[in-house]
């Protein structure tokens, strides 16, 4: 895969988008991560043999590994949709799969509409759909900057202002409950993927909702046990055909 530069507009704000690409076919892969990653969590799984055929796409987000990092960006989660939006219709993709971690999920699920003519499938990885899967964006949230700042800044991988900022987003959305009611009612193939020591998340799903829990595993599930997860996106695109 190679890095690109994709420069984006965006509320009057000039930013440059860092992707990992390759271009194979019409039918696209498009990887989304979460609030503590970049792109780079999806390396690994992009050299797996079953995506052989598809081309490739990763994004940072605004904030994130090699993208702008704006002060005066929003880091709202729809806002990121937008740019992402932006940035498949700049590809011209045509057809597209989607997979989300965590933040990318929420990412992912705001897109099934917009983008519900050229989407095919969805994995969310543990994306937040209500407010019980928000974890520590709860606890960052009901703190103001400053506490957040003395309390959290040399525990995180990005800049305090970027995760503060995005783990309010993340909480306000998550509790509208806008995102489960997206979630469900597209038409989209789907699978929510979940470590098993948070199993607690799928439980919000309907009955027979298509889902894989991973062994051994929390919310990293790629790092925590990456061959059962290949094995079960491997399982899941030989069903799409």
């Amino acid at each position: 895969m190679n890095g690109q530069i994709i420069p984006i507009n965006y509320s009057g704000l000039d930013l440059k988008i860092s992707i990992l690409i390759k271009r194979k076919s019409e039918k696209w892969i498009v990887c989304l991560h979460g609030i503590q990653s970049n792109k780079e969590l999806f390396i690994d799984l992009l050299k797996q043999p079953f995506f052989e055929n598809y081309s490739l796409l990763a994004i940072d987000f605004v904030g994130f590994g090699k993208s702008s990092k704006s002060e005066n960006f929003s880091y709202d989660v729809l806002d990121q949709a937008n740019i992402c939006q932006k940035i498949i219709n700049q590809l011209k993709i045509k057809e597209l799969n989607l997979i989300g971690h965590s933040l990318g999920g929420m990412v992912g699920t705001l897109l099934l509409e917009p983008l519900k003519d050229i989407v095919k499938s969805f994995i969310s990885m543990e994306g937040n759909l209500v407010y019980a899967d928000c974890g520590l964006s709860k606890v960052v949230a009901n703190l103001s900057f400053e506490d957040f700042k003395n309390q959290y800044s040399n525990k995180i991988s990005v800049s305090d202002f970027v995760f503060y900022k995005t783990s309010v987003s993340i909480v306000e959305w998550s509790k509208s409950e806008k995102l489960l009611k997206l979630f469900k009612e597209s038409s989209v193939r789907k699978l929510f993927v979940y470590g098993e020591k948070n199993s607690y998340k799928v439980k919000i799903l309907p009955k027979n909702f298509n889902s894989e829990m991973i062994s051994n595993a929390g919310h990293f599930m790629l790092i925590d046990n990456p061959s059962e997860c290949y094995k079960a996106f491997e399982e899941f695109y030989s069903e799409l055909g």
